[in-house]
């Protein structure tokens, strides 16, 4: 059973610097991905898989947007999941469409799979480092999913430690 736990965080200038540059790659790769399926369906009426959205995350790094490697490597085929549940939650008709995130929606994330520790009052983020954060109760269990999230007053957090049981 899956239980989630919400912790404040309280990343210093550099670490918000790092966290809105991931932001921003999760961002144009959700967008980027939105373009493709929605192109690859109205011109050849093909679906395309979240394993072929995956296997293009290299080229993108490697062609025009080299930058997308500042982002932590398994952030992004989350938020690729993430499109895909979308895609499937609007076939089952339990969603609208997916939509094209926008740079200054009001509440912005991404997601860890793995990777993310937490000691005391720090949180371990790969590609962030030891971010302080007030942790009102015990983590029990095995950590499996962690979403860092940034509203739009600025406010950081993470919107579940999805925690499976030992």
């Amino acid at each position: 059973m899956f239980h989630a736990t919400k912790i404040r965080l309280y990343p210093n200038a550099a670490q918000q610097d790092l966290i809105a540059r991931q932001l921003g790659c999760v961002r144009f790769v959700w967008n980027k991905a939105l373009d493709v399926k929605k192109v690859a369906w109205t011109e050849r009426r093909e679906s395309l898989s979240i394993h072929t959205l995956i296997t293009m995350l290299p080229v993108w790094k490697a062609g025009d947007t080299p930058w997308l490697k500042e982002a932590d490597s398994q952030a992004l085929p989350m938020t690729l999941r993430h499109l895909d549940r979308a895609y499937t939650h609007f076939f089952a008709k339990r969603a609208g469409f997916p939509r094209f995130q926008k740079k200054h929606a009001p509440r912005q994330s991404y997601a860890y799979p793995q990777r993310v520790k937490v000691e005391g009052d720090k949180v371990f983020l790969p590609k962030v480092g030891w971010v302080k954060a007030v942790v009102h109760r015990e983590i029990a269990g095995a950590i499996k999913t962690v979403t860092v999230s940034r509203s739009a007053t600025g406010k950081y957090g993470s919107s579940g430690f999805r925690v499976g049981s030992p």
